[in-house]
């Protein structure tokens, strides 16, 4: 049987490297210091984890009054989506970050997982939105 695992795995420069789905790139070092985690590996990672995003279970609120009303309002600009555990809010949003990276030209986003301390801080939060936008 064939191993899919990689032992070791070096890049300079600008080099990137995907194994898999995943792509790894050397970083400069003020990025490598501020990353504690990727936000869009993460995001991918739950995707996965979950069985994949289904589109038709988060395109039907792209069309509801209440989306649409948050989308075009530059007062208010909070999108509060609430609900008890393993309801799909993650899947949703996940679905919501992938339209809006179609239309925005830098979109920043973390997902906090209550299962993982790794992510589920405010500074983690913090230093995941700014390592995206500076990686961008």
């Amino acid at each position: 049987m064939a191993s899919n695992a990689v032992n070791h795995l070096s890049a300079t420069g600008d080099a990137r490297v995907q194994v898999g789905n995943t792509i790894y790139q050397s970083e400069n070092p003020c990025l490598a210091a501020l990353r504690t985690t990727d936000p869009r590996h993460d995001k991918a990672r739950i995707e996965g984890d979950k069985g994949g995003l289904m589109d038709d279970v988060y395109r039907w609120v792209l069309s509801t009054d209440e989306f649409l009303r948050w989308r075009h309002d530059e007062q208010n600009r909070l999108l509060w989506v609430k609900g008890d555990p393993g309801k799909g809010k993650t899947m949703l949003l996940c679905g919501f970050t992938n339209e809006l990276a179609k239309e925005a030209g830098v979109l920043s986003y973390f997902f906090c997982q209550a299962t993982d301390a790794r992510i589920n801080s405010a500074t983690a939060v913090v230093r995941g939105l700014i390592y995206m936008l500076v990686d961008r």
